[in-house]
């Protein structure tokens, strides 16, 4: 049983770890590669200071480097997703308007630009400008206009090879 309690002790400290380890990585104002260095850095210091009270060897060998290898590039990956990303069980079901924050599921505007939303007619969340539907409309314009263009020289074309076979 003391086993079991102390197996149930190391998950949560490893949870409250983690969670803490993604609010330093969100508060520290560096970029997410220097913020990773530091958290690398911290573990490899703790795990070999581990390893010498215990008096482990240290080993190393392809079967490590992988190992190592594997565990970069998924602490790699949590940092920048941590660092880079701005939400988080949140259910976006439609546009919301720049430096706006959204919560909940599905996701609703509480702050504009650092400002409490406190009525839904305050924050603008139908005519927000979609860049997909402005590209769109661009290319489709232009398709219009190259069209008219091939329909004019089409016409010009053919009142040349009119004009040319009425001489």
């Amino acid at each position: 049983m003391k086993g079991q309690k102390n197996g149930v002790f190391l998950v949560l400290a490893a949870a409250v770890l983690m969670s803490f380890g993604g609010l330093m990585i969100k508060a520290i104002p560096w970029n997410a590669m220097a913020v990773n260095s530091g958290r690398n850095l911290f573990a490899a210091l703790v795990t070999f200071g581990y390893m010498k009270a215990m008096r482990m060897p240290v080993r190393v060998n392809r079967t490590v480097l992988g190992c190592a290898v594997c565990i970069t590039a998924c602490n790699v990956a949590y940092t920048l997703a941590t660092r880079l990303t701005t939400a988080a069980n949140a259910v976006v079901l439609s546009e919301i308007p720049p430096e706006a924050t959204a919560v909940g599921v599905p996701a609703h505007v509480v702050r504009v630009a650092g400002k409490i939303a406190t009525f839904a007619d305050e924050v603008d969340q139908i005519s927000v400008r979609d860049p997909v539907e402005e590209k769109l409309n661009a290319a489709l314009s232009r398709l219009e206009f190259l069209e008219k263009l091939m329909d004019e020289q089409y016409l010009k074309s053919q009142r040349e090879e009119t004009a040319g076979q009425e001489r």
